[in-house]
């Protein structure tokens, strides 16, 4: 291991369901997307990941790689400060998540590798329910409320997001912030490298909205709401309605019961509208056609199946 510079793994002979096919294997950190994609056309890598969804065209058009985009339990959505003006007000934070066209971001942003939710949970998880539906796009209806608000002539915001982790996070951002000044929301964009973005949002010192992505691996509904609401580091929204709710929940050993829950849950989340809500999240990777590589939805990379033709 060289810090900064590669990471190496040799086959071991004695595992316990065999030996590797790959016999030595070298992780590479490339933080800056271009910079990983160049590698694999050289040939000097055989797997990248974390591939801007507006990339893919330029790399189905090399000949010898492979783009392979698979559905993930990552939910993309904006983070808002609830603890203080504008965002304090659940009509406000209706109205931005009525600014927002999701479908569009999808087509353009994600290249169609995107599902629009209603909350941060993702279809396929325990509990999900599929009655509740994303917010329409109704710039119209965010403007009204906004007027309910006070705020009749629209407002401005901070607005952060980041480059460096997740892929797509800085060009949603810059999408976001064009279209929803359509319903009134004009905002201030700053985008941060993650390892200068991460620390301000553990200590709760960003704009009051931020572009972000959580990725559920449990696939259950509780899990992520509970990281959100009870004491998570980066999340101003808090609800006593909500924990008690989740800790019900968990505890309840009736399915029905539970599922009951899960879905009041979800509802208040939809509701409430702590957050604005985006799309399901499809991680993009590129190989060498000659690498047999299966990417997984829990955006875990598993690299003892890997082999090569």
């Amino acid at each position: 291991w060289v810090k900064n510079e590669r990471l190496v793994f040799e086959a071991f002979d004695d595992y316990w369901q065999g030996r590797p096919e790959v016999d030595r294997l070298v992780l590479r950190p490339i933080p800056e997307p271009a910079s990983r994609i160049a590698s694999l056309i050289a040939g000097e890598v055989d797997l990248i990941d974390a591939v801007p969804s507006v990339l893919i065209p330029q790399l189905e058009s090399y000949p010898g790689v492979d783009v392979q985009p698979v559905g993930t339990s990552r939910v993309f959505f904006i983070v808002l400060d609830t603890t203080k003006p504008p965002f304090d007000d659940v009509r406000v934070r209706q109205a931005l998540n009525y600014a927002l066209d999701v479908e569009s971001i999808v087509a353009g942003v994600a290249r169609g590798q995107g599902v629009p939710v209603a909350t941060i949970i993702v279809p396929g998880s325990t509990g999900y329910d599929a009655t509740i539906e994303p917010y329409p796009y109704d710039p119209e209806r965010a403007r009204e409320l906004l007027a309910e608000a006070g705020y009749p002539d629209g407002i401005t915001v901070d607005f952060d997001s980041f480059t460096g982790s997740i892929a797509d996070h800085a060009t949603l951002a810059e999408a976001i912030a064009g279209q929803i000044s359509d319903a009134g929301f004009n905002t201030n964009l700053t985008i941060y490298d993650f390892g200068v973005f991460s620390p301000m949002r553990a200590n709760l010192d960003t704009a009051p909205m931020y572009a972000y992505s959580y990725g559920n691996w449990a696939l259950d509904v509780s899990p992520i709401v509970a990281s959100l609401i009870q004491g998570h580091t980066g999340y101003y929204y808090t609800s006593e309605v909500l924990d008690d709710l989740i800790t019900r929940s968990n505890q309840a050993m009736d399915p029905d019961e539970r599922n009951a829950l899960l879905s009041e849950i979800q509802q208040i989340f939809k509701d409430d509208a702590p957050y604005a809500y985006l799309y399901q999240h499809a991680a993009v990777y590129a190989k060498s056609s000659s690498l047999n590589f299966t990417p997984r939805s829990d955006e875990i990379l598993r690299f003892y199946p890997l082999s090569t033709d």
